[in-house]
């Protein structure tokens, strides 16, 4: 508490994190005093010599358990043990002061910087209430670009520039929702740099001072929530989706994220993909990174099976819990289908219930699907055109109420579930009869939401599921990563 008042702190939270494991052997038996016991190596324990009262604690890799020994037939056991040990700490939670502007800021996010194709600017991550910027309706997200007519490449240029603007108004650009606006911002005069931190043991007086108004965000660590917007290791960004307790990643699966997994674990998902030419689809040697078209880093992964989707899962969820970033009762898995179906809405197409798809729908067989390489008995969507002849980088087209991006066309989404028959509509099994095949009901996985590939009104109805056996790896199939579990250790 002595510290807190030193930093003038409102409010602290004390935190306990799990750190590590000891481990060890204890004797079952106590040393007699004025005797040496030397303990001899038992399984893979390497125990020591220990003086006369020592009470003897052994440590190193055990199993089961060692024995100590001394002349004659007097034996001491030895049992193994563990012990968590947690690292603890403290937060210290002090009110921002407005400063020149009022606001924290940061490099732009990379999945940010792939969605407006530029790298310079100042992605704004707090407002201070009351401030400069809270006046001028500056949001979180904004991606300021200029600031008094002056171009800002980083947050570092801001901080210098800002010094010399203090008690002006000046105009800011910022980059909104895609969209480019102009707002006026009337600077407060420049603040005395007084200490933020002071008196503190082992603080460095020079990084003590507030030496520049506009800071990087430093958070402090904590674990995703079921109703927080969270962003991963690997920049996949998940929100929430009414009617579920899970978080959705916008996107499905890039082949940026899927190389990651690949070239950390050598994981191998190339044999066996059917892949198209105007022939049909066939396995042709095409993998998932040369899918027989062009792609690039955030384009969807395609050409996975459902066994493969769930390596990268079991992957991911591994790695960030060891990295202490995802709690124990933490895991990213595939979207159930009666998850999917919530996320999607219940309507009878992604885009409403008229047919054909409006201009912009998403990306489906369109006209420009049909090439060279497309077999002419396949079915386009008469005077549809959406600009892209196979997959789409992710985000492309608008996304759904909830935030999510492709959730109709692009690729076919693997579920978690097992296809029964009853998941499609009689309806839907009498124009497709091979779905009443669902081969007991443990025989195939449910695909969802359609692809590059697919022009007819029932294959992109919200309705339809395809079915696909779990090993099979397919130009049009790839999918999207859910995070589930509660986020206390």
């Amino acid at each position: 508490m002595e510290q807190a008042q030193k930093v003038g702190a409102q409010a602290v939270t004390l935190t306990g994190e799990y750190a590590r494991t000891a481990e060890g052997v204890r004797p079952s038996l106590s040393f007699q005093p004025g005797q040496t016991y030397t303990t001899q190596e038992r399984g893979t324990v390497t125990a020591s010599t220990f003086g006369a009262g020592n009470p003897g604690y052994g440590y190193g890799t055990y199993s089961g358990s060692s024995t100590t020994t001394t002349p004659g037939s007097f034996q001491t056991q030895y049992t193994p043990y563990q012990m968590p040990i947690y690292s603890q700490g403290a937060l210290f939670w002090r009110k921002l002061k407005p400063g020149i502007f009022g606001a924290s800021g940061a490099p732009i996010p990379d999945e940010l910087r792939d969605k407006l194709q530029r790298n310079t600017g100042v992605f704004i991550s707090t407002i201070v209430e009351g401030s400069p910027a809270f006046n001028a309706n500056v949001m979180r997200g904004d991606v300021i670009i200029e600031f008094a007519d002056k171009p800002i490449s980083t947050f570092q240029e801001l901080n210098d520039l800002l010094p010399t603007l203090a008690g002006q108004t000046v105009k800011i650009t910022v980059l909104r929702g895609g969209e480019t606006k102009v707002l006026e911002v009337h600077l407060n005069p420049r603040p005395d740099t007084s200490p933020i931190i002071s008196d503190l043991p082992g603080t460095n007086d020079s990084l003590a001072m507030a030496k520049a108004e506009l800071q990087p965000t430093i958070l402090p660590k904590q674990f995703p929530q079921a109703s927080q917007r969270r962003t991963n290791s690997l920049g996949m960004v998940f929100v929430p989706v009414p009617g579920t307790s899970v978080l959705f990643c916008i996107w499905d699966t890039r082949v940026q994220d899927f190389q990651q997994f690949v070239d950390k674990t050598g994981y191998d998902a190339t044999a066996g993909m059917y892949s198209f030419r105007s022939d049909g689809q066939k396995q042709r040697g095409d993998t998932w990174k040369h899918p027989g078209f062009a792609q690039g880093p955030t384009h969807p992964v395609c050409g996975v099976s459902w066994d493969d989707a769930q390596a990268f899962c079991h992957w991911l969820t591994k790695n960030e819990r060891r990295a202490g970033t995802l709690a124990a009762k933490q895991s990213y898995r595939l979207p159930t289908d009666t998850e999917w179906s919530a996320a999607v809405g219940f309507q009878k197409y992604p885009w409403g219930n008229q047919w054909p798809p409006p201009p912009g729908a998403g990306n489906y067989a369109g006209s420009e699907t049909a090439d060279a390489d497309w077999p002419s008995s396949y079915q386009t969507i008469k005077g549809y055109h959406d600009g892209y002849a196979r997959t789409s980088p992710v985000g492309s087209f608008a996304a759904n109420d909830y935030g999510l991006y492709d959730m109709g066309g692009n690729v076919f989404q693997w579920c978690e579930d097992w296809y029964r028959k009853e998941m499609n509509s009689a309806e839907i099994r009498q124009k497709i009869p091979a779905l009443e095949n669902d081969g007991g009901g443990q025989a195939y996985r449910v695909m969802r939401g359609a692809s590059w590939s697919d022009g007819g009104s029932v294959n992109l109805s919200l309705g339809y599921r395809l079915m696909v056996g779990s090993g099979i790896r397919g130009g049009y199939g790839g999918f999207r990563c859910v995070l589930v579990g509660d986020a206390t250790r």
